[in-house]
């Protein structure tokens, strides 16, 4: 079942296995305009928004403060693509999802996020944030 296999991820995540915990915290995540992490969070059976500015954030508080979690462990921890980490907690400080407001934040999150993937040479990634950072201004 999707639910074991989700735990097998966590328990390999918990023993510091960097593709865990970067899955682990996707997973959680809300990923805006990603249909792999609406789909895993639909199979695992949580509710998601299903439209206005936060259409497919988790609807449960819980979830997302654990999403802010995972995030964070995977930035921590540098794990591969952490730079897809920043810019989605960005999110989570931008609209106050499982944490307070910060707008302050938000762009620290978006600005780290945007070297990170520039040293990754994920200039893809990076537009996509450089265009939220536009979109902020």
């Amino acid at each position: 079942s999707i639910q074991m296999a989700f735990n097998r991820m966590k328990v390999l995540a918990d023993k510091g296995n960097k593709d865990a915990i970067f899955e682990v915290a996707k997973t959680y995540a809300w990923n805006p305009n990603d249909s792999e992490s609406d789909r895993r969070k639909r199979l695992l059976g949580w509710s998601i928004i299903e439209d206005g500015a936060q259409k497919g954030a988790p609807a449960s508080e819980e979830i997302n403060r654990e999403a802010i979690v995972w995030l964070q462990k995977s930035i921590d921890q540098q794990v591969p693509n952490f730079h897809q980490s920043l810019y989605w907690l960005a999110f989570y400080y931008y609209y106050g999802l499982g944490t307070q407001e910060d707008t302050a934040k938000t762009l620290q999150l978006l600005k780290q996020a945007k070297a990170e993937a520039e040293k990754s040479q994920d200039f893809v990634f990076k537009e996509k944030i450089e265009k939220t950072l536009d979109q902020l201004d």
